[in-house]
């Protein structure tokens, strides 16, 4: 066993191409079929997540309470500026 280790690690950095097992040439197709099908619903996956966060975000800017003015502006979100003048 040490030797095949030792002759796979010899042909690996030597620039020679190691001899693959069919059951390890499936297992790397399988890993980048998976690879490839990752990549590919990543971007839709996170542009989808940012519209659903500024969907909820623009709902509850048109609720009711802040349609009337009821709601307190510190509900809304931070906003450091009023803050400050107000506190003035």
């Amino acid at each position: 066993m040490w030797n095949k280790i030792l002759e796979i690690n010899w042909k690996s950095r030597s620039g020679a191409e190691a001899e693959k097992d069919p059951e390890e040439r499936r297992v790397k197709d399988i890993n980048n079929l998976i690879k490839r099908f990752l990549n590919v619903i990543e971007a839709p996956l996170f542009g989808v997540a940012v519209v659903v966060i500024l969907i909820l975000g623009e709902i509850n800017l048109f609720s009711p309470q802040v349609r009337y003015q009821t709601e307190p502006i510190q509900s809304i979100g931070e906003f450091l500026l009023l803050q400050i003048f107000r506190d003035k």
